[in-house]
């Protein structure tokens, strides 16, 4: 959340961009956290805000950095997205597969042409 204030500045340096989007993506679609079912708030629901700030400092990222940077952001949201796919084997991910879904969903509204191609 910290972040915020301080993504403007990367436009100057693409090379830190990259980075910090690649760092973003992983938190993003970072492995699934089971949820105890014994209480109400379990770790899946304080990761979802996690997941949630991370979407939105991606979003961010992508409308400040200059054109090239929109289609290297879709396209390494959809690979994560794809990788965390790939190990959703049970209905307890369903969830977290769907709000990652309506993320890309956003982002691809963007731009509409760099998420035709």
């Amino acid at each position: 959340q910290q972040l915020k204030h301080t993504l403007r500045y990367l436009s100057a340096f693409p090379q830190l961009g990259k980075r910090m989007l690649k760092t973003v993506t992983g938190i993003w679609s970072a492995p699934f956290q089971e949820t105890d079912s014994s209480t109400k708030k379990g770790k899946g629901t304080d990761y979802q805000s996690v997941r949630l700030h991370a979407y939105l400092r991606i979003r961010q990222l992508s409308l400040l950095l200059p054109f090239p940077f929109i289609e290297q952001s879709l396209k390494a949201v959809y690979l994560s997205y794809a990788r965390s796919a790939k190990f959703a084997t049970s209905e307890i991910h369903w969830p977290t597969l769907t709000f990652l879904g309506n993320c890309i969903v956003e982002l691809y509204g963007l731009d509409h042409v760099s998420g035709y191609q």
